[in-house]
């Protein structure tokens, strides 16, 4: 039985947003979201006139995928690995956690 990947589409429903914005609908603090852009893990697409990040739909998407890959228990450096592996696919990781429960 084939595993889907993790995450394929956010629930926010607007194909950029703002940094407060994008905190509001995923529950995830701006300070969060800083904190993974200065690792390195998701960088906003650009800049705001007023200086604030704007996050597109990609940038999204990955924020979802770093934090279902948290969920697993995957640190913020396994996670970075993980998605920067274009082999890499959340369905064989969580295969690989079922195998070992």
């Amino acid at each position: 039985m084939a595993i889907p990947d993790v995450v394929e589409e956010p629930p926010c429903s607007s194909t950029t947003m703002l940094i407060g914005e994008l905190s509001r609908c995923t529950g995830i603090s701006a300070r969060m979201l800083r904190h993974h852009d200065s690792l390195g893990l998701v960088s906003s697409t650009g800049r705001s006139t007023a200086g604030y990040r704007e996050y597109s739909r990609d940038d999204i998407v990955r924020i979802f995928r770093v934090e279902s890959l948290r969920s697993l228990g995957m640190s913020l450096r396994e996670v970075q690995r993980a998605l920067d592996d274009p082999d890499f696919t959340p369905g064989s990781m969580v295969g690989e956690l079922i195998d070992h429960a």
